[in-house]
């Protein structure tokens, strides 16, 4: 069997504030495969942001890995310095953040966010990114990409900047995609193509990725396996067709009767 690509060993991130300390991710385990989608899922305030930023480094100054690993291929890099994952995020770990248009810098053109990201960790010259650029905006899917490259985050609609955001980390063809909550906020018609994007992706690529949602039927549509969070804590964890259909912990049981019917199909 191969080795994980990302192993997450009894990882314990606090909140600390000046009367409590909470435990928002609480002993958390899992190993993550090449070319495997580990869908994460629970309601607000389960801990899923949190893990998903521990794992690319980008913890608010208020909250602390206090116990616990991480290791991306073998390589711990719950210590790593902020040049290390300089170096390691985007490049190697690509993520979509849970408001696509919150990620991009309203100052700044499309095609500049993915041509500025491709000459830093690239090293190549502006021409060659700009057609990077352009032909990863197409390989999302994006219309009139020569367009879209001029175009300012708040001119483009929902869908179309989560599109955007794809292409950002795709840019880069990064191993591990972590997408945090990918298709909030999206009309159906816009989420059924975001989650036939990803699963192209997958495809194509061969790409690993952590998808993090309180939405069961989008991380059914995604995921080989499943993790079930509440508290801090992942109360089960098994392959998708399990989880929907023998799941073992009652708060599982729970999220699956106070969802409507939907084909995984």
């Amino acid at each position: 069997m191969s080795q994980p690509i990302l192993s997450v060993q009894e990882l314990h991130c606090h909140y600390l504030t000046r009367h409590h300390t909470i435990r928002a991710v609480d002993g958390v385990s899992f190993d993550l495969f090449p070319n495997e989608i580990l869908g994460i899922i629970g309601e607000s305030g389960s801990g899923k942001s949190t893990l998903a930023h521990s794992l690319i480094g980008q913890l608010n100054s208020f909250t602390q890995i206090c116990e616990g690993n991480i290791l991306f291929k073998d390589r711990s890099i719950k210590t790593f310095s902020e040049k290390d994952w300089q170096q390691l995020r985007g490049r190697h770990i690509g993520i979509i953040f849970q408001s696509a248009e919150a990620s991009f810098n309203p100052t700044m053109t499309i095609g500049q966010h993915i041509v500025e990201a491709l000459l830093i960790h690239q090293q190549c010259n502006r021409q060659n990114a700009r057609l990077h650029a352009i032909n990863s905006l197409k390989m999302v899917g994006m219309p009139n990409p020569d367009k879209i490259m001029q175009c300012y985050p708040f001119e483009l609609s929902g869908g179309m900047c989560q599109r955007a955001a794809l292409a950002l980390a795709m840019s880069l063809q990064p191993q591990l995609l972590i997408a945090d909550e990918p298709t909030a906020s999206l009309d159906i018609v816009a989420q059924s193509e975001i989650v036939l994007l990803l699963n192209n992706l997958r495809e194509q690529f061969g790409l690993t990725m952590v998808i993090i949602s309180h939405d069961l039927g989008l991380v059914a549509r995604l995921a080989d396996k499943i993790a079930v969070m509440a508290d801090g804590k992942i109360l089960e964890m098994s392959t998708t067709e399990q989880i929907l259909t023998s799941p073992s912990h009652d708060y599982t049981k729970s999220l699956l009767t106070s969802m409507p019917p939907f084909d995984i199909n």
